[in-house]
């Protein structure tokens, strides 16, 4: 089968176990002599495909599927996936499960880089060569899977690519069959646009449908870590109270740390005297939303739920409890989905967390997803890990209190349409990179945790097309204090994250110790909050790993303009020019907007054709605001949110010569900035008018709900 011009000769296959223990693989055709291999084409045409793979057992005895593949192009067998020049110039995005984009460039002759998998789906292509290929599976309940790719040592050429769905060994007795459930795959679109159609068919699968809601709070893993105290959090939160006006945190979220063991997820260790019971009524007669992050699917050997029902436990394949890694204990077990009563007690601890303990929000770890290893045995053999972990989340969910929301960070298609937010990336931190630490460690720099901002950043860009498509995303918390404060960020190191985090509409979780922070980091937190109603894009999205161009559509009631971010995170670090020809963020190369640099707090004239940020700094970035310039009077910048309208300003139109603004009920205190005909003068602004540039003024604004009236005759 040829899907476009991209896969060519694809098949399909299947690996399981015989009833004598032998390993066998049946690739193509109809199968063997004990198997039936059933391939479903339930779309085809113009590049795209979606696919299906049955398995029958035709044999007289039961086998145990380990495998199977509704797609495997295999060069052996005469297939061949052609997007263009070698292996190595390929590029590959995969699941929301770290930065996302990266080229499968020369891998040192480490052969085991010639491997490459991506759970869920994956985006391959040739930048060079313009083809791509995106694969992807399409339902949250199936058994799950991986898309790999492999390259053959002698000068990187194609070897194979497959989706591969993982049965772990499930039971197939005679005349039973199957499914790896559908396929999407897509070789007829640009990146963005393939991304869009599989989001779409993945998204309007999850039922039901949720409620995409803008999120803002404080979390404590990131500054205390597993450190974190009772006192801690009323601390930070009494400064939030302070700055209610200017910094909107909804959420207060305690992270690990708080708990004697996995399992008894609700008995809090010493550091917390009075109890989470009580701290979350604390956190809420404060008005805030309390929130709890934990691994709902493990549990220490010595916890209530291991003691009192030892069979709960997923099982090594020699029968012993299969052993995890855990925070609070080092060794934990992992529950087993498969098992009814286990759904049962997932339902009950969900509904004790929100509705008896009265937390709004949950943050499900990563360390959830442990429980998928393939070193596991489930007690019920036909049930896949990926569908197991489904079932535990949707037992959890249902138990939850309705309105309360749901963050997962681990099982991405297995989260649609039960999580709310999903994590999309590793783990941040108070450092720009790992360049001066050890791996995992972080002995040689000031933050004492393993996460970085860079990589962050990448998969904030990376991973936009599921953002309040599939769920809302969260590119992990956003920490801008400064050097010395368990940290090496540098100002505009902090500045540019913030300005990733403010324009990608995403979940914004603050992360760092409030108190110690200093005045002009808060600010960076106050100019990129609240939420503006759109999130931002990168235009060189699948260009090079990390994006230089983020660039969102902003506006209001009665006027558009654009916001681009351009930030420098290249290596090696040097200062660079960056030019970005309008015509790829939709405006016209021959007209000529008006350019203002949100950071810098400037009006930097007209410009046509090119946005260019010469000699910017490595590290750091600009936000500019372009909108088309016009002889009339006309907004052309603010210096009070990143939106540099959006949140500021309801309305504004033309009227005798005179620009009436309608601004917000933000509450926030600040500057637009306002650029007339020659001669103009915005008379009529209460607090007064500054010239900063030719034909354009300051205007000091209180974001009150009133009506400004600027122009000639309108004092």
């Amino acid at each position: 089968m040829n899907i476009g011009n991209v896969i060519l000769g694809a098949g399909h296959s299947a690996a399981y176990v015989d009833a004598n223990g032998n390993e066998r693989k049946v690739w193509g055709g109809n199968g063997d002599e004990s198997i039936r291999l059933e391939p479903r084409v339930l779309e085809s045409g113009g590049g795209i495909a979606v696919l299906s793979l049955g398995v029958r057992n035709i044999g007289r005895e039961t086998v145990r599927v380990g495998e199977a593949a509704a797609l495997d192009v295999s060069a052996r067998r005469g297939g061949s996936f052609a997007p263009g020049g070698g292996g190595n110039s390929w590029t590959m995005l995969s699941s929301p499960s770290g930065p996302g984009v990266k080229d499968l460039c020369n891998p040192c002759h480490d052969a085991r880089k010639l491997d490459y998998g991506s759970a869920d789906f994956a985006l391959i292509g040739s930048r060079k060569g313009g083809r791509y290929a995106l694969l992807g599976f399409l339902e949250p309940g199936g058994p799950g899977g991986r898309i790999v790719l492999k390259l053959n040592e002698s000068g990187f050429s194609f070897e194979r690519l497959a989706a591969v769905c993982d049965f772990s060994g499930a039971p197939l007795a005679p005349g039973e069959s199957l499914n790896t459930g559908p396929l999407y795959v897509n070789t007829a679109d640009a990146p963005k646009a393939a991304l869009a159609g599989y989001v779409k068919r993945l998204a309007a699968g999850a039922r039901p449908p949720l409620e995409f809601r803008d999120i803002v709070g404080w979390a404590t893993w990131d500054y205390y870590q597993s450190a974190i105290t009772e006192q801690d959090i009323l601390e930070n939160m009494q400064w939030l109270d302070a700055r209610a006006g200017t910094l909107p945190v909804r959420y207060i979220q305690l992270d690990a740390g708080f708990a004697r063991r996995e399992g008894d997820w609700l008995d809090a260790n010493d550091k917390f005297p009075h109890g989470l019971k009580w701290l979350a009524g604390e956190i809420s007669s404060h008005g805030y939303i309390p929130g709890i992050w934990m691994c709902p699917f493990l549990a220490a050997p010595d916890s209530e739920v291991c003691k009192a029902h030892p069979d709960w436990v997923i099982r090594s394949a020699g029968g012993e409890p299969l052993e995890l890694r855990g925070y609070a204990v080092p060794r934990v077990y992992g529950l087993d989905c498969s098992i009814p009563a286990v759904l049962d007690w997932l339902r009950d601890l969900a509904r004790r967390v929100t509705i008896e303990f009265g937390f709004g929000y949950v943050k499900v770890d990563g360390a959830n997803g442990q429980v998928m290893s393939g070193l596991g045995r489930l007690r019920n053999p036909a049930m896949t890990p990926g569908a197991a972990a489904r079932a535990g989340l949707a037992a959890f969910r249902s138990g939850m209190a309705r309105g309360a929301f749901l963050l997962n960070s681990c099982a991405p298609l297995a989260s649609v349409g039960l999580c709310d937010g999903m994590r999309i990336g590793e783990d941040v931190g108070g450092r720009w990179d790992a360049s001066k630490i050890a791996k995992h460690h972080g002995e040689r720099d000031r933050f004492n945790g393993p996460g970085e901002v860079l990589r962050s950043i990448a998969a904030a860009m990376n991973h936009f097309h599921f953002h309040k498509k599939a769920w809302v995303n969260d590119p992990d918390y956003l920490v801008v204090r400064q050097e010395g404060c368990n940290s090496e960020l540098t100002y505009e190191e902090a500045r540019t994250w913030a300005s990733v985090v403010g324009l990608g509409n995403g979940l914004v979780m603050l992360g760092d110790c409030m108190p110690r922070l200093r005045t002009e980091r808060v600010e960076l937190l106050e100019k990129i909050l609240p939420h503006y109603r759109r999130a931002a894009e990168p235009v060189d999205f699948f260009r090079k790993d990390i994006p230089s161009f983020y660039a969102l559509d902003s506006g209001h009631a009665t006027e558009s303009w654009k916001v681009v971010c351009v930030l420098n995170p290249d290596y090696p670090a040097r200062s660079r020019d960056y030019a970005l020809p309008l015509s790829e963020i939709g405006l016209s190369a021959e007209k000529e907007y008006c350019l203002f640099d949100f950071w810098n707090c400037r009006y930097l004239g007209i410009v046509r054709g090119t946005l260019r940020a010469e000699a910017l700094a490595p590290h750091d970035c600009r936000v500019f605001r372009l909108a088309e310039a016009s002889d009339q009077p006309m907004l052309v910048g603010s210096d009070i949110h990143i939106s540099m309208g959006g949140i500021e300003v309801e309305r504004s139109e033309l009227c005798g010569g005179c620009l009436k603004i309608r601004l917000s009920s933000a509450g926030r205190r600040g500057n637009l900035f306002i650029r007339g005909p020659a001669g103009w003068a915005p008379l009529g602004a209460p607090l007064g008018a500054w010239p900063v540039a030719d034909r354009v003024f300051r205007i000091p604004v209180t974001l009150d709900g009133s009506e400004l009236t600027l122009g000639p005759g309108c004092a």
